[in-house]
């Protein structure tokens, strides 16, 4: 039997609350479909926080939406980890005039895309990505712009 996506949610901030039964859904589905297995972790953190790992792993001390990084190893089940930022995702969704729960679940799949192999450097893979994400998130209700 193929081992199954396994998501474990840490909220790390106070601002906002996560709905993580709709992210383990969106996330697990995703890994499903692209035939992955193991373990994604996801923390949802302050700006504070995703600033000082911005500055840590890519020199830009500035906060991000997301962060990914590829945890792959054989010896273990891990996939990866995914790190979003709340308050960017509460002040995104209020700007858009979206919900905060479909905007974070878009930063938590971009990250896992990354982790996929996506990329959005250029306009064309930037486009390509853009249309994965809504494809997923309106298979789960969600509309982002």
């Amino acid at each position: 039997m193929a081992k199954r996506a396994k998501i474990e949610i840490t909220n790390l901030q106070m601002a906002h609350n996560v709905n993580r039964p709709l992210l383990r859904k969106v996330l697990s589905h995703t890994m499903r479909e692209a035939g992955v297995s193991g373990t994604l972790s996801v923390a949802v953190v302050d700006s504070d926080e995703i600033t000082e790992l911005n500055r840590r792993f890519l020199g830009r001390a500035e906060p991000t939406d997301v962060l990914s990084f590829p945890l792959q190893d054989e010896a273990s089940d891990v996939f990866g980890e995914v790190v979003v930022c709340a308050e960017i995702a509460g002040q995104e969704a209020a700007e858009w005039g979206i919900g905060f729960d479909a905007e974070l679940a878009l930063y938590a799949l971009h990250g896992l895309l990354h982790l996929l192999g996506y990329d959005d450097l250029s306009s064309e893979q930037r486009s390509r990505m853009q249309k994965r994400e809504r494809e997923i998130l309106r298979g789960f209700g969600l509309e982002v712009p």
